[in-house]
């Protein structure tokens, strides 16, 4: 806008930088309220798409039967094998994962299974933390030997199999060996600390060791396998499953094992017969009862312990059953 009167040329001048002013902040206003608009004007179709679209989905979820023949398809990463193996327990057995309210530590059977078919439990269980062994043999057919939990000794350590106390009463060592075979041990936990108020045991000051068998499977079949090594060790092992028999819910098993080795230290041998077997009846949403029995017909000469000394003078014939021993040998 120009004008025209007559007037000095400053007030002129000051007059259109006014109006230019003014024209300028009004330029900019209405390029502000324009986006504003357009958006506005762009966001209320959109919601009423939205809302048509959810709408419509529904009720075409609403109306549409599932069809009878549709195909469910599941994808597993583990396989479960015949011995009990899934593959799928983080850390592969050895310290999974616990969710009960206190303080534990397990090994499964996807970590025993790939142990030596000899161990027995505490040899199982020497990985966890605050857990100390010492085996008297390399194939742990034999009892004989040290364990310690929280730096206490196996006289002050709880041990239960299948809720039952499994310790000797008379000195409280536990004589694993005799329990149950690896092949059947599905489960073995570590309670340091005070164990379980119900728990079967009074000699658990340093903590409890609670070792489970594994069930009957629900399908017929058989489970063999052998060991052999150096010190004439020999082994084998065999099971067999009766699987569900017919609809009455109930499956049993089992197995027999002999093995024998040749002593490391001195002459005789390690000899054991041992036989597992259960059976397990099911019924309802997680309900069973089950019986089982073990027996055990071992026999094994107790190790001398001898000071290094000796053991580098008389090596491997350092023992009761050398010919020549006496006892001024041993000093």
């Amino acid at each position: 806008m120009i004008d025209r009167r007559v007037c000095p040329p400053g007030l002129s001048a000051l007059r259109l930088s006014r109006r230019a002013g003014a024209a300028s902040l009004g330029l900019l206003a209405a390029t502000a309220l324009i986006p504003a608009a357009l958006a506005q004007d762009q966001s209320t179709p959109t919601a009423a798409h939205a809302k048509t679209s959810g709408a419509a989905k529904r009720k075409k979820a609403a109306v549409t039967p599932q069809s009878p023949d549709m195909e469910r398809i599941e994808v597993r990463a583990g396989i479960r094998s015949a011995d009990g193996v899934t593959n799928t327990t983080p850390g592969g057995g050895l310290l999974p994962p616990e969710t009960a309210a206190k303080s534990q530590q397990s090994v499964t059977r996807d970590f025993i299974a790939k142990q030596a078919p000899t161990s027995n439990a505490l040899s199982l269980i020497q990985y966890i933390p605050g857990v100390t062994l010492s085996n008297g043999d390399a194939f742990g057919q034999s009892d004989q030997g040290g364990f310690y939990m929280r730096g206490l000794s196996q006289t002050s350590v709880g041990y239960t199999f299948e809720g039952l106390p499994a310790a000797d009463p008379g000195s409280y060592a536990p004589f694993t060996s005799s329990a149950v075979d690896t092949e059947n041990v599905s489960k073995i936990t570590v309670q340091q600390g005070v164990s379980d108020i119900t728990s079967p045991v009074y000699n658990s000051v340093a903590g409890a060791v609670q070792e489970f068998m594994s069930d009957p499977l629900d399908h017929f079949g058989g489970h063999f396998d052998g060991s052999y090594g150096n010190h004439q060790l020999a082994r084998e092992f065999l099971r067999l499953d009766s699987g569900l028999i017919g609809h009455s819910g109930i499956k049993a098993f089992a197995s027999y094992s002999y093995g024998t080795n040749a002593q490391w230290l001195g002459p005789g041998r390690d000899r054991r017969s041992h036989v597992d077997s259960e059976i397990m009846k099911e019924w309802g949403d997680g309900n069973s009862a089950k019986v089982f029995l073990t027996y055990t017909q071992q026999s094994f000469p107790f190790l001398m312990s001898v000071p290094k000394a000796t053991f580098d003078k008389y090596g491997r014939s350092a023992a009761y059953y050398d010919p020549t021993y006496t006892l001024e040998r041993l000093h």
